[in-house]
Formats: C-alpha cells, sequence, structure tokens
C-alpha cells in the first residue's frame, strides 16, 4: 500500500465545509489539480484523475453529487476540462444526461436552472422569486465557472416569465454582473 492511500484510510472519508458533507477524497483530487504547476484551473487530464474518485462506489450518491456541485461551484476549468467533466458527470446522471436541457417553443434552456425558479416560487410565499431564492439561484448559474449561452438565454428566460421582488431582482442583475467582470 502506498503511504498515501495508507493516510487516506485512516483520515475521515469527508470534508465538512460550512456545515456540510463533501468528498475528501474528490475534492484532495481537486485541490491538487489546481495548484503547483499550470494555471490554476482544472484540465480534461485532470478530470482524468478525479473521475474514479467519483464513480468508486456502485451508486453515485447524494454526497458525490454534492461535493460535484461544490467542485462546480468553487473551483476554475480549462473548457475542456470542463466539458470533459460535464460529460462525465452526465454519463452518471442518466436523467440528467437526457434531460440536460428543457426546449420552451423551440428554444433550449438549462434544466437545472429553470427547475431551481420553479421551486423558488412554489410552496409558501407569493409566488415571486425573494432575495433568499436569488441566492439560490445564483450557485446554479456560476457553478461551471463561466456563463454560457444557454445560461444566459435561461436567466433572460427566467427573468421575463417569473416574478421577482424588485429587491432580488436587482441583487441577481448586481451579482450575476460582477462575476462575469470577474471571467
Amino acid at each position: 500500500m502506498f503511504p498515501r492511500e495508507e493516510s487516506f484510510m485512516n483520515e475521515s472519508y469527508y470534508r465538512v465545509i460550512d456545515g456540510n458533507k463533501y468528498d475528501k477524497r474528490m475534492l484532495d483530487l481537486a485541490d491538487e489539480a489546481v495548484k503547483g504547476k499550470g494555471d490554476g484551473r482544472i484540465s480534461a487530464d485532470d478530470v482524468k484523475k478525479i473521475m474514479p474518485a467519483v464513480t468508486d462506489g456502485h451508486s453515485y450518491t447524494d454526497i458525490e453529487k454534492a461535493t460535484v456541485a461544490y467542485i462546480r461551484r468553487n473551483y476554475k476549468f480549462t473548457k475542456s476540462g470542463e466539458e470533459s467533466f460535464n460529460a462525465e458527470i452526465a454519463k452518471l446522471e442518466p436523467a440528467k444526461a437526457e434531460g440536460y436541457y428543457r426546449v420552451i417553443d423551440g428554444h433550449k434552456y438549462d434544466k437545472r436552472l429553470l427547475d431551481a425558479a420553479d421551486d423558488a416560487v412554489k410552496g409558501q410565499g407569493d409566488g415571486r422569486i425573494s432575495l433568499a431564492d436569488a441566492k439560490k439561484l445564483l450557485p446554479e448559474v456560476t457553478d461551471g465557472g463561466r456563463y454560457t449561452d444557454v445560461e444566459k438565454a435561461t436567466m433572460e428566460y427566467v427573468r421575463d416569465n417569473y416574478k421577482w421582488t424588485k429587491e432580488a431582482d436587482e441583487w441577481f442583475r448586481t451579482e450575476i454582473r460582477k462575476w462575469a467582470a470577474n471571467k
């Protein structure tokens, strides 16, 4: 057994960040990918090293899904790295692979973003996207490290077809502009 593997076996399987559990091995591999040589982004080659940690069990667990989402939100990818990561994850989520997009009136939109907007307006409240809801939507847009054309179209659709509180709309637009300016 290699020393790194031996020490891994003695350490916790999880890393807790802001009270949420994540797969430690996946995060360690992502951390390793962005440090040292290179430009601090996860490349397609790095994805090949990370994916065995995602697929190490017989199922794609909720912790692994949460960790994938965390990596998408908090790590930068090269374009090919992002495409590779998304393609590999799509293989693990058959429902997502077939339904990554929702087509409305012939236009392709990001299904996950639309689902998050749908969740925001249902249940309690007045059917509007509140500031708290907007704060949950933002990570769905910024998860891949860039604001894709599909995400832009989706957010335009959400702004045009969902009711927002004034505060939420102003906050969200400001945050998107700040985030996009750094890309």
